[in-house]
C-alpha cells in the first residue's frame, strides 16, 4: 500500500532537512512514538497508533538507507511488530524537502506492508490517520525550532 503525505512548515528547507536527521530530537514530535536507543545503525523504539476503534502498540527499528543533503532527500526503512498480537509492518519511507512559499514543504511517500488488526482498514482510513499524524508531527517540529522554544 502506498501512502503519500505533504505538509508545509514555516522553516528554511535546509534547516528542516537537517532537523529531520536528528532522530533523538524529533522522535518526541511524532505522536505516540518513543525512541528507546540504537542498535548499530538502527534506531529502536515503540509507537502507539489508533486507527478507527483499534489502538495498536508496536515495537521495532528504523534506519536511514540514504541521505542526500544537496537535494534534501532521504530514504528510511522500518520494521515493526505488534506487542500484543501477531501483526506487524514494514515500510520504506521516501522524504523530500522542497522550498514552498516562505518555508518548506515536506513530501513523504511511504510504501507500507501491514499485517494484523490494522490491516482490515483500507487505504482511505490509513491515509487519513497518516496525514493527521504527519500534520501533528510538523506542528511539533516547527515548535521545537521556533525562536521562543526552549531545548
Amino acid at each position: 500500500m502506498k501512502l503519500s503525505n505533504e505538509v508545509d512548515v514555516a522553516l528554511d528547507p535546509d534547516r528542516i532537512f537537517a532537523l529531520l536527521q536528528d532522530v533523538e530530537r524529533i522522535a518526541p514530535c511524532l505522536p505516540g512514538a518513543r525512541l528507546e536507543g540504537r542498535d548499530g545503525e538502527n534506531w529502536v523504539g515503540s509507537a502507539k497508533v489508533k486507527v478507527g476503534p483499534i489502538a495498536v502498540a508496536y515495537k521495532g527499528s528504523a534506519s536511514f538507507v540514504s541521505v542526500d543533503p544537496v537535494n534534501r532527500h532521504a530514504v528510511l526503512t522500518g520494521v515493526e511488530t505488534e506487542l500484543t498480537g501477531s501483526g506487524g509492518a514494514e515500510a520504506t519511507v521516501d522524504v523530500r524537502v522542497v522550498p514552498h512559499g516562505a518555508g518548506s514543504r515536506i513530501i513523504i511517500d511511504t510504501e507500507l506492508s501491514i499485517r494484523g488488526k490494522v490491516a482490515q482498514f483500507g487505504l482511505r482510513i490509513l491515509g487519513d490517520v497518516s496525514q493527521n499524524l504527519i500534520q501533528q508531527f510538523a506542528t511539533n517540529l516547527a515548535q521545537i525550532e521556533s525562536p521562543t522554544a526552549t531545548t
